[in-house]
């Protein structure tokens, strides 16, 4: 078990921490059936299998030296296409080389615009002074029913295509609900509507918030600071100390009021073949 880690005072410490959880995050929905986790010496690579979302077929942690890195990319991108798959590949303070990115491009990937945000926060530290809007409830994922509720706070939230919201849906089902796995989800509620979601998962010595939206009837309301709140409490009651996240654009503003800082960031490049 990876050992807790107490407090933010080593950045370093933390910024590989949150390099790690963004890999485990996808990592974990790798682990369902059908779906594929891979790593080596040289980088970390998890399949969805998603034919219209890069985000869910993608690679991390690259270690490349500039005399095989045209030879890996290269290789990386034969797989995704004999299964015409779109790629994003994300490169963080550890990947190697550091210029990567230009690389990448010269390969036909695009950078996505806006590199991410990566913060965290003491968890003993978190502003919980949040007003709730009336009609407003949070539920934890324990059944299809809640899923079905959170993946439909997520399709509306994220503007996914129904073949990603059937996607999501099925990995998560099938990963199931027991309790004593890493991953807790949430879903919100405004007069009974479901208008809100997040995931918890307890890894890499921190607590990681990912899949946060609200849909956008419901924004600007401190919803997402309450969807947001909920995972880390629970995080906070498991013995955790410290929470990571990637952050949006949209979001940053809430995180920061939550008492999340930022270490570092994330560049993104995508590729799509054929799709």
């Amino acid at each position: 078990m990876t050992k807790i880690i107490e407090d933010c005072k080593d950045s370093q410490l933390i910024i590989e921490a949150i390099e790690k959880a963004w890999f485990e995050q996808f990592a974990f929905w790798g682990s369902a059936p059908s779906r594929e986790v891979y790593e080596d010496q040289y980088l970390k690579r998890v399949v969805l299998f998603a034919p219209e979302r890069a985000q869910f077929n993608c690679v991390h942690l690259a270690q490349f030296t500039h005399e095989n890195l045209h030879a890996k990319i290269d290789e990386t991108v034969e797989y995704f296409k004999t299964r015409n798959l779109p790629i994003q590949w994300s490169i963080g303070p550890s990947t190697r080389p550091i210029d990567l990115g230009d690389y990448l491009q010269a390969h036909g990937f695009t950078h996505v615009e806006g590199d991410m945000p990566c913060m965290a926060v003491e968890l003993d530290s978190l502003n919980e002074d949040l007003p709730e809007p009336s009609g407003f409830m949070i539920k934890p994922v324990k059944d299809v029913e809640t899923l079905k509720d959170w993946v439909q706070a997520a399709t509306e939230g994220f503007s996914l295509k129904q073949s990603t919201s059937e996607l999501l849906f099925d990995i998560e089902s099938k990963l199931g609900f027991n309790e004593h796995m890493p991953r807790q989800s949430y879903v919100g509620y405004l007069d009974g509507k479901p208008v809100a979601n997040s995931l918890l998962l307890v890894t890499s010595g921190v607590a990681g918030l990912f899949v946060v939206s609200t849909v956008p009837e419901a924004r600007r309301r401190g919803i997402g600071a309450l969807i947001s709140l909920a995972p880390l409490i629970e995080a906070r009651e498991r013995g955790y100390k410290v929470g990571v996240l990637h952050s949006s654009e949209m979001g940053y503003g809430v995180y920061r009021r939550l008492g999340f800082e930022e270490y570092c960031k994330i560049e993104l490049y995508r590729l799509y073949i054929n799709v």
